[in-house]
């Protein structure tokens, strides 16, 4: 059957009704602190970024000599890194030594001049045999320009004592390695 006349609804106890203003309360305030922390956050980023600028702007006495001191020391490796960059090694000549020299031939002085592509060799030849090879060696080397033997003479062990100059084509001994 219809019933004409509404029933009265049960009552809601009464903590149901308190859970949800408080809930409805703790929402509205979490949504008020949001708000609010992300309004300082933003603030805060804007006086860190003031507090930066005055930082760079304002040369403080430490920060000065520091500067003053990396300047410094950054001319210094400037200027060996220059020095570096232009140092040439003249181990060429001690290589081709070793390539040519005779068995029976060994040198006593090394006198070596760079920057006129010339080395002054000073040596003792078991005899004049050993010397000639030895010069037959120096003319077939296309590393020179020429060679000349300066002085040859017998000394008291019945060895050869001689003096020769090498002249290097320009610019062998001052290859940069």
């Amino acid at each position: 059957m219809v019933e004409i006349i509404p029933k009265e609804l049960p009552k809601l106890p009464k903590w149901i009704n308190i859970v949800f203003y408080v809930l409805i309360f703790l929402a509205v305030l979490s949504i008020a602190i949001f708000l609010i922390l992300r309004n300082s956050i933003n603030e805060s980023t804007e006086n860190l970024a003031n507090l930066n600028s005055q930082l760079l702007e304002k040369n403080l006495p430490e920060t000065v000599d520091l500067e003053k001191e990396i300047l410094a020391y950054r001319t210094q490796f400037q200027d060996f890194e220059l020095i570096l960059g232009e140092h040439r090694e003249n181990t060429r000549s001690f290589t081709f030594l070793e390539q040519i020299v005779h068995p029976l031939v060994w040198f006593s002085s090394f006198d070596l001049n760079p920057s006129a592509e010339e080395v002054t060799l000073k040596g003792t030849a078991k005899n004049f045999n050993s010397l000639g090879q030895q010069i037959l060696i120096l003319k077939g080397r296309e590393e020179l320009n020429d060679f000349k033997l300066i002085s040859a003479s017998i000394n008291d062990r019945a060895q050869i004592d001689f003096e020769l100059n090498l002249f290097f084509k320009p610019g062998y001994l001052n290859a940069k390695n």
